[in-house]
């Protein structure tokens, strides 16, 4: 597995992005991304080398078309969406996985902040902001820690839903970490 620093550059690249958000539903051949994000197939095949590298795609199937192998790829371990806790012996056991998933989400919200403030430069009263983002800082022990963290997920997981169609999927990014000097 790739360093950080790889793994990061790859996934703030913006074709490798658009490749990644092309085939988070469905496992698609470079000929299918390559129409899908309107790219040359023949610009595809280093980018979608260095996601399999990264394992921000995977192979989950082959065909074989005339004399050739067609592979086809998807992103979809990389969207997630329940509530998951990593720590522990399973954040080490998976760390690489875990910070490329990380990171790829941060792209995301870094991503749809940009978007809200270059639509808000041109029109500010008729936007509806896409995307958040919050610093608090608050003394705790340990234990008040883990249970503020345990609090906010429960929160987002009890919240009741109601079921109207001007609804859309809202990923909630939730990082804390003791503060050191």
């Amino acid at each position: 597995m790739n360093d950080v620093n790889n793994v990061g550059k790859t996934l703030f690249d913006k074709k490798t992005i658009t490749i990644l958000e092309a085939t988070k539903n469905e496992a698609l051949s470079i000929k299918e991304i390559s129409k899908k994000i309107s790219e040359p197939a023949a610009s595809l095949y280093y980018p979608v080398k260095k996601l399999l590298d990264i394992q921000a795609l995977k192979i989950v199937r082959e065909e074989k078309v005339k004399n050739l192998i067609e592979y086809y790829y998807t992103s979809k371990h990389l969207f997630l969406k329940d509530t998951i806790v990593y720590e522990g012996d399973v954040l080490e056991d998976n760390k690489d996985q875990l910070i490329q998933s990380y990171l790829f989400e941060v792209n995301k919200a870094v991503q749809a902040l940009n978007k809200d403030i270059l639509l808000q430069s041109k029109d500010p009263s008729d936007i509806k902001s896409t995307a958040e983002l919050s610093f608090v800082t608050k003394t705790l022990s340990y234990e008040g820690w883990k249970e503020i963290n345990q609090q906010i997920r429960e929160l987002i997981d009890n919240y009741e839903e109601i079921n109207d169609s001007a609804q859309t999927d809202y990923n909630f990014l939730i990082t804390s970490y003791k503060y050191t000097e």
